[in-house]
């Protein structure tokens, strides 16, 4: 072997070429290149610009995705606790209608005491009234007369022996809703059991109720007056303090109707169409990266064979001087490795980038839809 070939063998390889070298080589000219191999990739430019486009696309459905995901996870919850909101609704219409203004108008209408002198007078004169009695009605008589208060009346109404109270609390009519004596002496036990504010079960009878509540439709559910008297007894049979397991044991043995309006339940119609929503759009983003890595692959597998093509050229008419100051290594390293870094980085780092800058700037454009004030917290924390 001659001192030519020696020093042929001997010449140092180029920076950032040959097989297994790393390529931390600066490009001479950055812009340059960039210009040139836009150029070169006009032949695949309508490949090129659809795998961009489904880059971003894939990226703005995952962006989209965690919001759907987070609207699926609340609407399973609402279906494991009470529907709190028609307990609210419920819960004011029902105490509403039993507020003390409205119901001191339209007690005396509802009660209708009979202290009239002639209803007195044939009290007094029975013969099947003890005369203890009779002297308890007098006390009461002169109770009431010296009373202003409609509440303390009826509290000394309820001070009368049964027999007497019956005669006193005779049945009467209320816009065409028989009101029994026996019902009116139960109303009365109730008003003065929510006004000493005791944690006894409210007993409204069913024809007063039928007169104090009004029909109301929830949830496409019509809830009836005497329903409406049977949530009140059972709601206020309960403490501020009691626990949601007694709460769930109440709605139990609340009626039908209130009971379905306020039990848990899953809108499996909407939660289906979150999932079949939330299914399309992983099948699209699966789809659109799989398009995508196939059309660029087949950019970049393309131009890499007409970069190959063009370099063979180039080497069949390069004269021998430049293999004698050039060495092989370099030579087979521009022919594979520099071809196939070009290739490699076309086909992963373009639509890479191009993903990451969308994700970045819908991700800030989430963020600040969301919460502007977390977004600018958390933007200023990272800096």
């Amino acid at each position: 072997m001659n001192n030519k070939d020696n020093d042929k063998e001997n010449m140092p390889m180029p920076k950032g070429h040959g097989p297994g070298t790393s390529t931390g080589e600066k490009a001479k000219n950055f812009k340059g290149a960039i210009a040139r191999l836009i150029k070169e990739l006009k032949n695949f430019k309508v490949l090129v610009i659809i795998s961009l486009i489904l880059a971003s696309l894939g990226s703005i459905l995952t962006i989209v995705s965690p919001n759907r995901l987070s609207d699926l996870t609340d609407e399973i919850s609402k279906g494991l606790v009470v529907n709190k909101e028609n307990l609210e609704i419920l819960t004011k219409t029902v105490t509403d209608s039993i507020n003390e203004e409205k119901l001191s108008k339209i007690i005396p209408n509802i009660i209708k005491v009979d202290l009239s002198q002639s209803n007195i007078g044939k009290i007094l004169s029975a013969n099947d009234v003890s005369n203890e009695d009779k002297q308890i009605l007098n006390e009461v008589i002169v109770k009431i007369s010296k009373s202003e208060n409609q509440t303390q009346i009826f509290t000394y109404l309820l001070e009368l022996p049964e027999s007497i109270l019956k005669l006193v609390l005779p049945d009467t009519n209320y816009n065409d809703i028989t009101i029994k004596s026996s019902d009116k002496i139960e109303f009365i036990k109730t008003i003065n059991s929510i006004n000493s504010k005791d944690n006894n079960e409210i007993l409204i009878p069913s024809s007063i109720a039928n007169i104090l509540f009004t029909e109301i439709e929830l949830g496409n559910t019509k809830i009836s007056p005497d329903e409406q008297s049977q949530f009140l007894k059972v709601l206020s049979s309960m403490k501020e303090d009691d626990d949601d397991k007694l709460l769930y044991s109440k709605i139990d043995i609340m009626p039908l109707n209130v009971k379905k309006i306020l039990e848990p339940s899953m809108n499996f119609d909407r939660i289906k169409k979150i999932v079949l929503f939330l299914v399309s759009i992983y099948l699209c983003s699966a789809l659109f990266s799989y398009i995508e890595s196939i059309s660029m692959t087949t950019v970049s597998n393309n131009f890499a064979k007409i970069l190959r093509s063009k370099i063979s050229k180039k080497i069949n008419k390069l004269p021998l001087s430049y293999f004698d100051t050039h060495s092989i290594g370099d030579t087979l390293s521009r022919v594979t490795n520099d071809v196939d870094t070009i290739a490699s980085s076309m086909n992963q780092s373009l639509a890479t980038l191009v993903s990451a800058i969308t994700l970045f700037l819908g991700t800030i454009i989430m963020m600040f839809t969301t919460n502007w004030i977390m977004a600018i917290t958390a933007i200023v924390s990272s800096l």
